[in-house]
């Protein structure tokens, strides 16, 4: 299987193709809902959003490194709050 070099990380080409094809197919099917209004229509689309959504995040790289990143994030956050509170009065 071919990988493409990601922030140093290898991402499979077959997430970021399938990511590629499934963004076409929400388009479409977007497409073909607006102009029927049909809900079961909608109810496709939504699975097929769900889709979408699961291979961008499986193209961005492993559950490991993201997991990592999303620590980071919210550390950064929490030490954020944490600085810019103001001290309780003595």
């Amino acid at each position: 299987m071919l990988s493409i070099m990601n922030e140093d990380q290898k991402v499979p080409v077959s997430y970021i193709e399938r990511t590629v094809a499934q963004a076409e197919v929400v388009e479409n099917l977007a497409r073909r809902q607006k102009e029927s209004g049909d809900a079961s229509l909608a109810a496709q689309l939504e699975v097929e959003m769900e889709k979408l959504a699961f291979f961008q995040n499986t193209a961005k790289g492993g559950h490991k490194r993201r997991a990592q990143s999303a620590i980071e994030k919210a550390r950064g956050v929490m030490r954020g709050r944490a600085v810019t509170q103001p001290l309780p009065r003595i």
